[in-house]
């Protein structure tokens, strides 16, 4: 997918020029940062022009745990977002700051698009507390063991809602996150650890949202049950029939078969399972007829393996 005009204009004012010439990875190792910010443990520093840029206000820790040098930022040109794991959420770009004066805005301002990665710092370890493995650092991986080496990011998104892709999260273990960044990487493979403490080093925030929690029911709607505006969820895998049961459990009884064409609208959850009204065939933003039916009963919504089963249009109807 390549980038929209606006795009390029929010990364020429991160950037404060034109951005450097998109490496492949066969070429990576050869393109070194021209004009490196070297990170110092002073409290304040001024950021060069045309490098990646941190946050003023991260701690000496913080400071501590990143590349001595940061290399000029380096947009994604493309995105994979092949992926059979969605795992229990996803890094939802929260705040975004002003990039010429370095300044965090005060508004939860949506960043479009997955330019942020432009500008975002990310110390990747290969387990909770475990042994730091370099960074994606400014639209690029940087291995501790080879710092002077940037390979560019081939980022692996999911779109989150209009226009604005982020990192799939896989796990979370008490102040740490397991996530995907790549298909695959010189650091895990692609996945790799973060702790919470260090999503806000860059100048773009990202914060954990869950899905139990982004499916959380909408009282309003479910309470009109009208199958036009409900169903808003549907399962990701369309080709699968799936059971609608009188309860949450496996040995429950069959309520109706789900097919390929629904609508699906969360009234509650317990776990891996989620109570809900299902339309078929889908009518949410469509139109319904009078005997459109709507069936209500316990589905299974997520698992170990592929996270959850369900997905959304982030564009909306």
């Amino acid at each position: 997918m390549r980038h929209f005009l606006w795009a390029i204009a929010v990364l020429l004012t991160a950037c404060q020029g034109s951005p450097p010439p998109l490496a492949s990875p066969q070429t990576a190792s050869s393109q070194s940062a021209a004009t490196p910010i070297t990170i110092t443990s002073e409290a304040t520093f001024e950021p060069e022009a045309e490098t990646c840029n941190i946050r003023s206000t991260i701690s000496t820790a913080q400071r501590d745990r990143l590349p001595k040098s940061l290399p000029q930022p380096r947009d994604a040109d493309d995105y994979d977002s092949l992926h059979a794991n969605w795992g229990i959420g996803y890094l939802e770009v929260t705040q975004k700051a002003d990039f010429q004066a370095g300044i965090q805005s005060e508004q939860g301002v949506h960043f479009y698009g997955f330019d942020w990665i432009s500008q975002n710092i990310l110390p990747l370890y290969d387990s909770p507390d475990g042994s730091l493995e370099g960074w994606i650092a400014c639209g690029w991986v940087i291995e501790a063991d080879h710092p002077e080496m940037e390979t560019p990011l081939e980022p692996h998104l999911i779109q989150s809602g209009y226009e604005s892709w982020t990192y799939i999260v896989l796990q979370e273990q008490d102040n740490w996150l397991q996530f995907r960044y790549s298909r695959s990487g010189l650091i895990g493979g692609g996945i790799a650890w973060i702790s919470k403490d260090d999503l806000a080093i860059g100048l773009v925030a990202l914060d954990l949202v869950r899905w139990s929690d982004e499916f959380q029911p909408n009282e309003l709607r479910s309470s009109e049950r009208n199958p036009d505006t409900l169903g808003w969820l549907f399962f990701r895998d369309r080709n699968t029939s799936y059971a609608l049961q009188a309860n949450p459990s496996e040995t429950a009884a069959l309520i109706t078969s789900i097919g390929e064409d629904h609508g699906i609208e969360p009234l509650e959850i317990q776990g891996d399972w989620m109570r809900v009204m299902v339309v078929q065939p889908r009518t949410y933003c469509i139109g319904s007829t009078p005997d459109t039916p709507v069936h209500e009963g316990w589905i299974r919504w997520r698992d170990n393996q592929s996270g959850t089963w369900l997905s959304y249009y982030p564009r909306g109807c």
